[in-house]
């Protein structure tokens, strides 16, 4: 059902694509912030 709106529904297309990449940049950012924070933890042990 969500698809079929998704397929025929450009605008809820753009803004569920757009969401999408929102979540994936914070996660992604969220992830290097953590990699930084635990490599330098292990740096100063």
């Amino acid at each position: 059902m969500v698809f079929c709106a998704l397929l025929f529904k450009k605008t809820w297309r753009i803004a569920y694509f757009r969401l999408f990449d929102k979540v994936y940049d914070q996660f992604y950012v969220f992830v290097v912030v953590k990699w930084e924070s635990f490599a330098k933890k292990t740096d100063e042990e």
